[in-house]
């Protein structure tokens, strides 16, 4: 099925990069043999914390390449540290976009975002963008055209139904959008979160390549021509 090509999704398209999409996705993959490796696998690690192990392993070389490989397309990156700990926040920015990442167990997960205080805040600056419907909501299209630079929250999600090694067959990779359900006081409340729209990251690389492709025709051809010389006469000398 084609991906909906919402306005945002457009909007992903305009700001986003392929090298960036595509190598995360690589990477990715990598990544997650890497902590089976050093866990699963490691006869060193006990049966009980190979679970854990894997887990906090993933976490961090995910999070240190999310931060090089956008800093190597050019992506302006930043660490914030929570306010509850002082825990350290990755995060990236792209054109209207900025970009946190987060492992999921299933690609529709919100519950990644609950327990972090930064996360539910920028969900909260999302939450500016809705418009009000007594149904599953949207994203106002007149509202997301007149955002400024970093002004969209967006998750990078990565998972896999199975361990790292099936990856390439069983994981997967989302580009989220989460709001808090409604205008919240309550600190309790605004643990009620949601994903406004959430895309399949393979098809926003697509929907690039296309766009970049496109792009790459429209550039005219300079066709520079080599000289002919000609050959003097002996009348000429």
């Amino acid at each position: 099925m084609p991906p909906k090509e919402t306005t945002l999704f457009k909007m992903l398209v305009e700001d986003m990069g392929s090298r960036f999409l595509k190598q995360f996705a690589e990477r990715t993959g990598i990544i997650y043999k890497e902590a089976e490796s050093r866990s699963f696998q490691d006869d060193a690690v006990h049966e009980a914390f190979k679970a854990y192990h894997c887990g906090h392993t993933r976490f961090a070389l995910h999070q240190s390449m999310f931060l090089r490989l956008a800093q190597e397309c050019g992506m302006k990156t930043e660490i914030r540290k929570c306010p509850e700990n002082g825990f350290p926040i990755a995060i990236a920015s792209a054109g209207r976009f900025f970009f946190t990442d987060h492992y999921a167990t299933s690609p529709d997960e919100v519950s990644l975002l609950d327990p972090s205080l930064m996360r539910q805040q920028n969900a909260a600056i999302n939450f500016e963008l809705v418009q009000n419907s007594l149904f599953k909501p949207s994203f106002d299209d007149k509202k997301l055209r007149k955002v400024e630079q970093e002004s969209i929250y967006a998750n990078l999600i990565h998972g896999c139904r199975g361990v790292g090694s099936d990856f390439l067959l069983s994981g997967f990779l989302r580009i989220a959008f989460p709001s808090v359900k409604s205008s919240v006081n309550s600190d309790d409340a605004q643990l009620d979160l949601i994903f406004v729209e959430n895309h399949n990251l393979n098809d926003v690389l697509a929907k690039v390549l296309e766009k970049e492709s496109a792009g790459a025709l429209s550039v005219p051809s300079v066709s520079v021509a080599v000289p002919k010389i000609k050959k003097r006469s002996q009348n000429e000398d």
